[in-house]
């Protein structure tokens, strides 16, 4: 199968997602994107904990829509449930538009890399063909370097 092929088949998929969470609060959304894109444009890595720290949530699905802010000392499965979907509502918008995973940048403390759940969404929307260390690190590079050098060239 031809790339671009893949591709065609990789953004089908990702524009038929339905988002629980992102697209129903887009000043949130537009928040976690300028602080991700601001990172990428002095080529930093950003940890979850950092990219959510003061984003109120306004989400009508989450406590009867009434200001809700993530704990990063205490993440709950909501919380990654609701950064994982920004996070790939933003990511998704910038393979469609620019051919990479902007969530590529978006690192955990501990781990310096993204979630397995970024790894596992790769997989389950055919990026990835397998999930083993190799080819998982040769992906997140290549993303990585496709950012930094969109960002670096004046890309927004």
């Amino acid at each position: 199968m031809k790339e671009n092929d893949d591709r065609d088949k990789i953004v089908e998929i990702l524009q038929g997602y339905t988002w629980t969470y992102a697209d129903k609060d887009p000043v949130a959304l537009s928040i976690i994107r300028d602080r991700i894109e601001s990172a990428a444009r002095i080529r930093k890595m950003h940890f979850y904990s950092e990219l959510v720290t003061g984003v109120v949530f306004h989400l009508p699905n989450v406590h009867e829509g009434r200001d809700y802010e993530i704990q990063t000392d205490e993440w709950q499965g909501l919380d990654r449930r609701i950064i994982g979907d920004f996070l790939g509502k933003l990511s998704g918008q910038s393979f469609i538009d620019h051919g990479f995973m902007l969530s590529a940048i978006v690192i955990g403390k501990y781990e310096n890399q993204p979630s397995d759940f970024f790894f596992d969404w790769m997989k389950e929307i055919n990026i990835l063909t397998d999930l083993n260390e190799p080819t998982i690190l040769k992906f997140w590079a290549e993303q990585v370097k496709k950012i930094f050098s969109h960002y670096a060239s004046g890309g927004g």
